[in-house]
């Protein structure tokens, strides 16, 4: 109710409450709307800088609030692409091109996430669809002709199957094949250990056994510290470490081989600290704990 003694106007308890209660929610609404340009802001600035799992938290906690939102969506799939995860980075896309069938940078993206999957036909029809849009998209053609340059002997397999081969009446040198996945990384040290950075200790080529030279192995060697050695990269979701090591012979010393303790694996470290992440000792304090 409105009382109006003379020109002065006021506005009764109930008029009053319910201003308040618009007000209220008109400064919700746009404080949400703030928190949400804020988290898209920080998880742009994180992508910028490489830091895509950090990028990657914060998309999360906006799609969380909004699944609708495309921009969210695509980020978060780019920040998938850069770790790794390209099926999760194709499952985020096909949700942005449901709702956008014409965005052109997603598609070229799927068609990236595709390829990660080893699913190289399908991500040559994607970049085939960008340039039909776009013809002028450098990144597609440049991708296609990639495509182009690959062995002819590669052959692609259904990435959620199983694959084999057999071979009669030919010999073939089994160390010729490589077999490549998305979401494994197998290190045998064969090439330069590029993925890796050693933090503590000296790291190069070494023999295992001193009788036998022609053995070669990746070691560290720290005789007052730490050998630690970091991967570069970074994981997304569950993770399944595998590590097969020994210690060198120690030729014309007594024991000829040290006990196997002290050994340690860490995962969702920070890359040079050793008390970070989460870590699995195998002989620890000196073969006492483990």
């Amino acid at each position: 109710m409105v009382i109006s003694p003379g020109n002065r106007q006021y506005l009764s308890f109930s008029e009053r409450s319910r201003f308040s209660t618009l007000l209220i929610g008109l400064l919700l609404l746009i404080s949400a709307t703030h928190l949400h340009a804020n988290s898209m802001d920080q998880a742009l600035v994180a992508f910028r800088a490489g830091y895509y799992e950090l990028a990657a938290r914060d998309l999360r906690t906006s799609i969380a609030k909004d699944p609708s939102d495309l921009q969210a969506l695509y980020w978060l799939a780019r920040c998938e692409i850069a770790t790794g995860d390209f099926i999760g980075a194709e499952t985020h896309l096909r949700q942005v091109l449901a709702q956008k069938p014409q965005a052109v940078e997603s598609r070229y993206w799927l068609g990236e996430a595709l390829a990660g999957q080893n699913r190289l036909s399908e991500a040559e029809s994607a970049y085939q669809q960008v340039l039909a849009a776009d013809p002028g998209y450098v990144l597609a053609t440049q991708a296609l002709e990639r495509l182009s340059e690959r062995p002819a002997n590669v052959e692609e397999y259904n990435p959620r199957g199983r694959s084999g081969f057999s071979v009669t009446g030919l010999d073939l040198d089994f160390n010729a094949a490589e077999l490549l996945s998305s979401n494994v990384y197998d290190y045998t040290f064969s090439s330069a250990p590029t993925d890796w950075l050693a933090r503590g200790g000296l790291w190069n080529a070494t023999n295992r056994w001193s009788c036998s030279p022609q053995w070669s192995w990746y070691g560290g060697y720290s005789p007052t510290g730490i050998a630690a050695l970091w991967n570069k990269r970074e994981f997304v979701g569950d993770i399944v470490v595998e590590l097969y090591c020994a210690f060198t012979m120690r030729q014309g010393r007594n024991p000829s081989y040290l006990p196997p303790n002290d050994v340690n694996i860490t995962i969702c470290g920070d890359g040079a600290n050793p008390d970070s992440g989460y870590s699995f000792i195998v002989g620890g304090d000196d073969n006492r704990v483990t």
